[in-house]
């Protein structure tokens, strides 16, 4: 899957006031630059020669009207006029920035004027820069891998822009999190398949926000065939585009306990697994076992990134080598509906804090 529309845009900002151009850049570059790629010219002149040895349109020309001409009218998908108050007439057609303001309110008109204009595009105010991907797996089953997760991503979604995907064939996602939409896993797993080019801003769209937890999640398929139709390389090709368009800040993946080609290439992709482990022997077979297998394939890199969960703590520690990099105990109430108000007050929380708290200590 081939996606042309990069999150950050590329813009060129020409002005004659030398200075005035010279701050303006140092301000974007300084807190602006998971928005934008940045380049500066002084005059027309300067904005075709830019063009004309750039291998990349530009997306946003914010010109000065007294360097606008209109050679330069098909550099930029969108051409916005930085002034001072003057418009001439034959540039009202454009969307104007009012150039003495603050840095801040500059973005958000250009923000603004770039949605209006390419509406099937991203709100550049929605990028947030870097984005962590972080799998939930494990062998065992009833380990407690659906609740780390969820959970999870709820007690990071206090602070990040989270969004919360499951890869599960029998899902419940719209039982545990609140929100409505027409749309589910389904729709958008359509447009993976056929390897979209607008494929974010098509998840965009479909996305559901709980209001009370701030989590972004989708309906679960209409099938679970829905996800076994979807090729490896188009699953890598999504993960690649949520971790390098930066649209949340963290993504949690709560994944099926079976391996194929399929699971390994997600979980190749994420920056970090957590891994659920409990204290009985057969989990401890079963863990023992993935870890021959990754590495009598030769996928030590994968197993590197494991982080090992102990839950359902119950003062029992597991017989087995894998370091244990924090313990969670048994939830005492079963885990109906994430978006009950007391949410916060579940002793299974407080232990969950402190593990998001260590995760973000350890390098992806």
């Amino acid at each position: 899957m081939i996606i042309n529309k990069v999150a950050k845009k590329n813009i060129l900002i020409t002005d004659g006031d030398a200075s005035y151009l010279e701050n303006f850049e140092r301000f974007l570059r300084n807190n602006h630059s998971d928005k934008f790629i940045i380049n500066t010219a002084a005059n027309s002149d300067g904005v075709r020669a830019f063009v004309d040895n750039y291998d990349r349109k530009v997306d946003i020309l914010l010109i000065s009207p007294d360097a606008y001409t209109d050679r330069i009218k098909s550099c930029a998908s969108v051409i916005m006029i930085l002034s001072n108050g003057v418009i001439p007439i034959q540039l009202e057609k454009y969307p104007v920035i009012k150039k003495y303001q603050s840095g801040d309110a500059i973005v958000h008109s250009i923000s603004h004027a770039y949605t209006e204009a390419m509406p099937d595009e991203f709100d550049i105010s929605q990028i947030n820069g870097d984005c962590e991907i972080i799998g939930v797996f494990s062998p065992i089953g009833g380990s407690g891998k659906t609740t780390v997760a969820s959970l999870l991503a709820a007690h990071l979604a206090a602070k990040k822009k989270v969004l919360f995907f499951s890869m599960e064939q029998f899902q419940y996602t719209e039982y545990l999190f609140s929100g409505s939409s027409r749309y589910n896993m389904s729709d958008f797993l359509y447009f993976v398949h056929k390897g979209d080019n607008d494929l974010l801003a098509n998840l965009n769209r479909m996305l559901i926000t709980d209001v009370n937890l701030n989590v972004n999640f989708l309906n679960s398929p209409l099938c679970f065939v829905d996800l076994n139709k979807i090729e490896c390389d188009k699953w890598a090709a999504f993960l690649r585009a949520l971790a390098q368009f930066g649209l949340f800040n963290k993504v949690v993946i709560d994944m099926p306990s079976h391996l194929n080609d399929q699971i390994l290439e997600v979980l190749s992709a994420c920056n970090k697994v957590i891994t659920p482990v409990l204290d009985d022997q057969m989990s401890v077979f079963k863990l023992n076992r993935l870890i021959h297998d990754l590495t009598q394939i030769d996928n030590e890199i994968l197993l590197n990134k494991f982080i090992y969960v102990l839950n359902k703590y119950n003062g029992f520690q597991p017989h087995t080598e894998v370091n244990i990099f924090a313990t969670l105990p048994a939830e005492s109430e079963p885990l109906l509906n994430l978006a009950m108000p007391d949410i916060k007050r579940r002793p299974f929380w407080g232990e969950l804090a402190k593990l998001s708290s260590m995760l973000e200590e350890v390098r992806s």
